[in-house]
């Protein structure tokens, strides 16, 4: 092989490496995701009135379609780099393939909408109770109601 074929595979193997470290650190850890999607600085938590906060059913199906959203992203990107060594455009039309390749992504984005919301309604169909404890330090909470009514209570009893 000479230097330029050497060239070609080293850059399709730095944007694979580069599309599997992202898809690797996008794995797992959905619940923290969701968390970190939800809270994204700053925030109010309701109370489940215990000591959990209480993330909404809908807002949950939000960050979980973008948390999948990514993730598929991400192995499209990796997949595209891997396949593209097999691939040759030959003498064929550019025009053509470009209108291929618009309607091929096109479908994809199609597809990875519709995984991303069966993922989130199959697999995260209920309010997300999260402890206090595991929430950042940013966000706050509001009083349960066994809070409140310790809190009257203390108060009539004076």
């Amino acid at each position: 092989m000479g230097i330029r074929t050497w060239i070609y595979v080293f850059t399709l193997g730095m944007q694979l490496a580069g599309a599997l470290i992202l898809i690797i650190q996008y794995l797992g850890k959905t619940g923290e995701r969701i968390i970190s999607e939800a809270f994204p600085g700053s925030g109010i938590a309701n109370n489940d009135g215990y000591d959990n906060a209480t993330i909404p059913v809908e807002q949950v199906h939000t960050c979980v379609k973008k948390v999948y959203a990514n993730r598929i992203a991400f192995v499209y990107i990796a997949l595209g780099y891997a396949f593209s060594v097999f691939g040759d455009k030959k003498e064929n039309n550019e025009w053509t393939l470009f209108c291929f390749v618009i309607l091929i992504a096109i479908i994809l984005i199609i597809c990875e909408m519709g995984i991303a919301k069966l993922f989130s309604a199959i697999f995260h169909n209920k309010d997300m109770l999260v402890s206090y404890e595991k929430l950042p330090s940013y966000v706050s909470g509001t009083m349960s109601k066994k809070d409140i009514d310790d809190l009257i209570e203390g108060i009539y009893k004076e």
